[in-house]
């Protein structure tokens, strides 16, 4: 994300707001205290609508086009919020105040926009630890997801977060996939996996939805083939695992599965699964939504981004009702040891320079003997 991006983020709900200000003084006398409830009733749809929208649309056409609806979410998401606001105030204060309506609103407004956009380039660690008999010593690495290399956050805050997790001197790293989306040129491409590179941790790289620019190879848009994107990968000495496993310390295998997109490239469960059954086995797969998969694999710990935890309020929830894995732990058996999904929140957002659910997050991960 380049300063003029953030400038014009920062630019369109301030402007929209203003626009929604004019509007209400135009219209102030026409409604009547029933239809300002349907109004917000409406307006709370509206925002959830958009927030969908933004979320959802492949746009590969101009990044702009998607900051319009992220920023029209906020300023209908700070309406509503300053909406029920002023009811509980009118409850003990009968007499509307207009002015003290879109004073409040325009706060509201800035206070959300400065949340989700700082929120947004704030890459935090997040610890969680596992324990197994079939774990020999005590280990550490790093998770990966979803850094949607340079669309969604600045270059200096990803490069910061990358030079603390080499502080922490993990003993690898894993990437779990959409590391580079369709709006990465080739040079931010080579920029990103020489960033990593240079930590010299032993790297693995699975596949996500969007780093191959799926969308934009069907309109012509890609910057960089397939070959390209592996080249770069591979000269940065990054293992890539495409439903294949391997040993990354004695009592751990890492399984890297293909993403469920390529659904004539994904292999089934059972060819791949012919490793040993006394190491630790860790699978990484991006998209977390295939359950089967998941049992069928049976590995003690798996690793998945792709949801982003919503990325905008309240799709989080929204999302759960559909889907059963969105965000956080996962047990997905008892026994005769546990086992878990984890689906972190990832280290980006999707395109939107902003986000209200969860933090954006790596996973500093322990696994611990018993």
């Amino acid at each position: 994300m380049s300063n003029s991006d953030l400038i014009i983020w920062i630019l369109l709900p301030v402007i929209i707001e203003a626009i929604f200000i004019f509007i209400r003084y135009k219209c102030r006398n026409l409604l009547k205290q029933k239809a300002t409830q349907i109004m917000v009733l409406i307006k709370a749809l509206a925002f959830v609508i958009i927030a969908a929208v933004t979320i959802s649309i492949d746009n590969v056409f101009n990044v702009k086009t998607t900051y319009l609806f992220g920023a029209m979410y906020i300023v209908i998401l700070s309406d509503v919020i300053t909406n029920v606001v002023m009811m509980v105030i009118n409850i003990f204060y009968k007499k509307k105040n207009f002015v003290a309506f879109n004073i409040l609103a325009y706060i509201i407004m800035l206070i959300t926009l400065a949340y989700g956009t700082i929120n947004s380039q704030d890459i935090k660690p997040n610890y969680i630890s596992f324990s197994s008999p079939k774990i020999k010593k005590n280990h550490t690495f790093v998770f990966m997801s979803d850094l949607h290399y340079p669309t969604a956050q600045n270059r200096d805050r990803v490069k910061k977060a990358l030079s603390e997790i080499k502080k922490l001197n993990p003993e690898f790293i894993l990437l779990g996939g959409d590391i580079t989306d369709e709006f990465t040129n080739y040079e931010d491409l080579q920029e990103i996996y020489e960033n990593i590179g240079a930590l010299n941790i032993p790297t693995y790289y699975i596949y996500g939805n969007h780093d191959r620019q799926n969308k934009a190879y069907k309109l012509g848009k890609i910057k960089f083939d397939v070959e390209e994107l592996e080249k770069v990968i591979k000269d940065n000495e990054i293992t890539i695992l495409k439903d294949e496993w391997q040993y990354v310390s004695d009592d751990i295998i890492v399984v890297g599965r293909e993403d469920v997109s390529e659904k004539q490239g994904r292999k089934k469960v059972q060819s791949i699964k012919n490793w040993p059954e006394e190491p630790y086995i860790i699978c990484v797969d991006h998209n977390p939504y295939q359950e089967k998969d998941i049992m069928e694999l049976g590995a003690d710990l798996q690793l998945s981004g792709h949801t982003h935890a919503g990325q905008l309020f309240p799709l989080k929830a929204i999302y759960k009702l559909g889907v059963k894995y969105v965000y956080g732990l996962y047990k997905t058996s008892d026994s005769p040891n546990e086992k878990y999904l984890y689906v972190s929140s990832g280290f980006s957002g999707w395109v939107l320079p902003f986000r209200n659910e969860e933090h954006c997050y790596y996973e500093v991960v322990s696994l611990v003997g018993e």
